[in-house]
């Protein structure tokens, strides 16, 4: 199966933390989940820095206007992330036919920092979290490998079908995936 990804290819200074990788220091994997409001669907994907948390935060589309969700709550979601133990997954994880793309949020997924998302029927029904397998792996642990923070953000009416997380040297960073084929 071949995808085609909406990626942010820019290695400017939009990464965290700026000394030591993810694992090399007290870092957290925030775990709240993030899902649009009302019946709007995820047009925009980034990392964030929530204190010492890589976080999650995504956009949707309101009357042209691109709008962001994320969870500012220092809650008890999240996990610590490990120095030589914890590895970034990378599989694909794809929305189902007849289903829309509403949410996302990060997720322990045995010693991998994982991902979900958050799907629904169009009219927001029927909702379910589907988890991404840990069947690729960013090589090596987290303990060298950054946190990309620039956003990916689709032109208004693209619709992504997927999400995954990509190595971008040392970093993991998010992407959309806008297209599938077999």
């Amino acid at each position: 199966m071949n995808n085609t990804n909406a990626v942010n290819l820019s290695f400017d200074s939009s990464y965290f933390p700026k000394n030591g990788g993810l694992g090399d220091q007290e870092w957290y994997c925030d775990t709240s989940e993030i899902i649009c409001p009302g019946t709007y669907t995820v047009s925009a994907v980034s990392f964030w820095e929530k204190m010492n948390r890589i976080a999650v935060k995504i956009g949707y589309y309101n009357n042209g206007t691109l709008n962001w969700v994320e969870n500012s709550d220092n809650n008890e979601s999240y996990w610590r992330i490990s120095e030589d133990e914890t590895y970034g997954t990378t599989s694909p994880v794809f929305v189902p036919e007849n289903k829309v793309f509403r949410g996302l949020r990060l997720i322990q997924n045995g010693n991998q920092l994982g991902y979900e998302i958050y799907v629904s029927n169009p009219d927001g029904t029927k909702g379910e979290w589907i988890n991404s397998s840990n069947d690729h792996y960013i090589e090596g642990s987290l303990k060298d490998i950054y946190a990309d923070a620039n956003e990916v953000v689709l032109s208004q009416g693209s619709v992504p079908v997927g999400f995954q997380v990509w190595q971008k040297g040392n970093r993991m960073a998010p992407s959309l995936i806008i297209s599938r084929t077999k």
